[in-house]
């Protein structure tokens, strides 16, 4: 069924007492309405002053507001938006912050829970900036063969434990354990958002990159995706991380990476993918030598190196 994003927008309002501290931030849900229409809802609660104000957008994190009225009372909270619909919900506790309630829309009722997000909050190219708001360690962990020791940086959310937890896997290439590129940090800015969502992560120097060991030329996919499988075993044992809820994240090689250690992982909990190569991974590797040697002036006896180093790779 074809599915259909609402696009409402609401102004923000002012919340009368003092118990609106709990409330202060960004709160993310997604409702499904009747027919299969998804509903985003994205509200805001921010201090005026000695008040607090609401901005709660549907549909949009981006868009326009409109009017609404607010009102908390101790950890419960009404919003009502008039024709646009009414919600009422409350705190919950728990290890990771929820808002869990009711949407109202005309005739209908449907459940709809939000928790914290970074939708207004986090610029995913430049690097967050100290201090952080949650606590982090840096670790030298077992990597996935001898002698290969993972020099990286584990960010815990605050609150309550055990966390879910990921293991970010880098791009090919030598990165650091944020997968720099310039001024780019997208894996330290991915563990921030995670953080201060309630997960947790570790991100690592790629083996013989940074103060990590070993020597990631000429390893293999499988030999690379080892080593994040070591590191989600490192997660597992620690007594603040959930054992059950340790993923993996990778980017572009990474994702490769992440479905193999999903593969050899039978305690893996899922595996995200992002900007995966979409060929094999020894005919990846050629089209990317072909793209970078295939212009006037490239090397031939350049790319013929780089053939026969993706022809190693691929017989290991």
């Amino acid at each position: 069924m074809t599915k259909l994003l609402v696009v409402v927008t609401v102004l923000a309002a002012t919340l009368a007492g003092q118990g609106a501290a709990p409330f202060v931030g960004d709160w993310e849900g997604v409702a499904t309405l009747d027919g299969g229409t998804w509903l985003y809802v994205l509200i805001t609660f921010e201090r005026a002053g000695r008040g607090t104000v609401a901005k709660v957008r549907l549909g949009n994190p981006a868009a326009a507001p409109s009017p609404a009225k607010v009102a908390i009372e101790g950890r419960k909270v009404r919003l009502d938006l008039g024709l646009g619909g009414r919600f009422d919900g409350a705190l919950e506790d728990g290890g990771a912050p929820r808002l869990a309630g009711e949407w109202a829309s005309g005739a209908q009722r449907v459940p709809l829970t939000f928790v914290r997000t970074l939708a207004l909050r986090v610029d995913l190219v430049h690097e967050p900036k100290p201090p952080l708001p949650y606590p982090t360690e840096d670790a030298v962990v077992p990597g996935g063969a001898p002698g290969v020791r993972l020099a990286g940086t584990f960010a815990r959310p605050n609150g309550r434990g055990p966390f879910p937890a990921v293991v970010f896997l880098h791009g090919f290439g030598a990165y650091d354990r944020d997968e720099r590129v310039g001024d780019a940090r997208p894996f330290y800015a991915l563990s921030h958002a995670l953080a201060l969502a309630g997960v947790a992560s570790f991100r690592f120097d790629k083996r013989g990159f940074g103060g990590s060991t070993g020597d990631w030329v000429g390893a293999s996919p499988a030999t690379l995706a080892a080593d994040g499988v070591a590191a989600a075993h490192w997660l597992r044992a620690r007594p603040d991380v959930d054992p059950a809820r340790v993923a993996y994240v990778g980017h572009s090689e990474g994702g490769l990476l992440a479905l193999l250690a999903a593969g050899a992982d039978p305690a893996a909990a899922a595996a995200v993918a992002f900007a995966p190569p979409m060929l094999g991974g020894p005919a990846h590797c050629t089209s990317v030598l072909d793209a970078a040697l295939g212009g006037a002036g490239a090397n031939p006896f350049a790319a013929f190196l780089g053939r026969a180093a993706v022809a190693r790779i691929a017989k290991t």
